[in-house]
């Protein structure tokens, strides 16, 4: 299976199959003004028969299994009653109703909920693990409603204690719920640790740090509790979730006199800390193309700290952040980011 639409013809740019997986839950939702926390179960019985299998579940790798044929108009789903965790129970539901929702899913399988999102995982069926993965995407959009969800980080906005605190009411699993919470941050510099697992959730956009966050769990936090500006833990169902915040929040700062052209105070800013003009092109180009999806959805103050972070993995261009000028032209192309996307 390919992992991309190819609209041939229409001029319109690709479109990944995860993203249509994102979309076609955010629909599923509005046309049913789903909130959560959402009834799953009796969701995926509208297009399914559903039976819980307890005893020995055959597959160790899986937790749940969709069936077409045999006979039936409508597809079977089997899944492990034994599993303890309900907010993973509730996760696997939610799958496998992906995998009868999304047109492009067909024929039976064995599932790994949240299998598909764990990169370190591989398999030689690489359409079956793109299948997992859009499924655990269509999963999270349902239980997680991205539209809701966001809500929820605008009531919340810094205070990462109350908004894990307010989540919970999803009922999904600790995982998920970190999952979509990256996903939604408007700003990198999140970081999150489930139990002390090694692997971090970090939010888009969200600096290597010299692969600091790749060294394991100890010396991971080591680097967190020493560079964060906020940090904190909560107690998110059974799980203990450790997060930091690598972002300050700023206050946007002046944008300068309006007749000075935008181009004009980057010259003067990189002039002023002897930065070759040459670079005026790189330096543009980290506050547009790909690092605006970083920052996408904040308001100016939250893409000025998100793009100001961006800029501190490169020596030189950090000399740029205490100068007044490039301040202001920072400011002015976050404001427009802002507006663009907001």
């Amino acid at each position: 299976m390919s992992s991309r639409h190819r609209k041939l013809g229409t001029g319109r740019p690709r479109v990944s199959f995860d993203e249509s997986a994102a979309n076609a839950a955010a629909l599923f939702v509005s046309r049913r003004q789903l909130i959560p926390p959402i009834d799953v179960e009796s969701l995926l019985a509208e297009f399914a028969e559903i039976e819980a299998v307890s005893g020995e579940w055959p597959t160790p790798d899986s937790d749940a299994a969709v069936v077409y044929g045999n006979g039936s108009r409508r597809p079977r789903v089997f899944y492990n009653n034994d599993v303890e965790h309900q907010g993973r129970v509730r996760f696997t539901l939610a799958h496998e109703l992906g995998h009868i929702r999304l047109p492009w899913h067909c024929g039976s399988m064995t599932c790994s909920p949240l299998g598909g999102w764990q990169t370190e995982r591989t398999t030689s069926d690489e359409a079956h693990t793109t299948a997992e993965r859009e499924a655990d995407t269509f999963a999270s959009g349902i239980l997680l409603p991205r539209i809701w969800l966001r809500n929820e980080l605008r009531t919340h906005r810094d205070n990462m204690n109350t908004l894990l605190g307010a989540v919970q009411i999803a009922e999904a699993s600790a995982t998920a719920t970190l999952w979509a919470i990256r996903d939604c941050l408007p700003v990198p510099g999140w970081v999150f640790q489930l139990n002390n697992r090694s692997r971090f959730f970090q939010s888009r956009g969200t600096l290597s740090h010299g692969g600091a966050l790749y060294r394991g769990s100890d010396q991971g936090r080591l680097f967190l509790n020493r560079h964060s500006v906020d940090r904190g833990s909560v107690q998110l169902g059974r799980n203990v979730v450790r997060w930091w915040r690598l972002v300050g929040p700023y206050t946007l700062p002046d944008i300068g006199d309006p007749r000075t052209r935008d181009r004009e105070l980057l010259q003067k800013a990189m002039a002023a800390q002897g930065i070759d003009t040459r670079r005026e092109q790189s330096i543009n180009g980290k506050v547009g193309g790909g690092t605006t999806k970083y920052v996408a959805g904040g308001d100016a103050a939250e893409v000025y700290a998100g793009l100001r972070y961006r800029f501190t993995d490169t020596s030189d261009y950090a000399l740029l952040l205490d100068d007044e000028y490039f301040t202001q032209w920072l400011a002015r192309r976050s404001t427009r980011i802002a507006e663009r996307t907001s």
